[in-house]
């Protein structure tokens, strides 16, 4: 389930939005079948395919479906999921600076920075800055200067 969505994820950046969509089916289908028993139970989750469903949306460009599937795994994923968290929050705060939400984008971008602080997780560590940048033309905003610090405060 975990290699399918990453290749939906690699098909949407492409701009292949049917091969995603079916990857992603995929990928939930092996996670419907997964046992409890299974010595990989656990390991990766509906709630964390979540997170791919939402920035295949993002890399698509559809930003409204990003934001709302992103906004609902932020939701669901609980304790000792704070890497993917990190993940999710990074890319939903690129949604909505792609949205010309500037403010909400750094509201959940210092959430998503204090999780990538916390695990020190490389994927999230990448998403925060990447959402940083989305930030830029917003440079001048009071808001924007307090993430574009606290990142660079994580950069050193």
């Amino acid at each position: 389930g975990w290699s399918l969505a990453f290749a939906a994820e690699a098909h949407a950046l492409h701009g292949e939005e049917h091969k995603a969509r079916l990857l992603l089916e995929r990928a939930d289908l092996h996670l419907s079948k997964v046992a409890a028993d299974d010595p990989m139970f656990g390991a990766f989750t509906r709630e964390q395919l979540g997170g791919f469903h939402g920035v295949c949306h993002l890399r698509l460009n559809n930003l409204r479906g990003a934001q709302a599937a992103l906004q609902e795994t932020a939701l669901r994923l609980g304790a000792g999921r704070e890497k993917h968290k990190s993940v999710v929050l990074g890319d939903l705060s690129t949604a909505f600076a792609l949205q010309s939400e500037p403010e909400q984008a750094s509201v959940v971008l210092h959430e998503a920075i204090d999780l990538a602080e916390l695990t020190s997780n490389a994927g999230g560590l990448r998403r925060v800055f990447a959402a940083g940048r989305q930030l830029g033309r917003w440079g001048n905003e009071p808001f924007v200067q307090e993430v574009h610090d606290r990142l660079l405060a994580l950069a050193c």
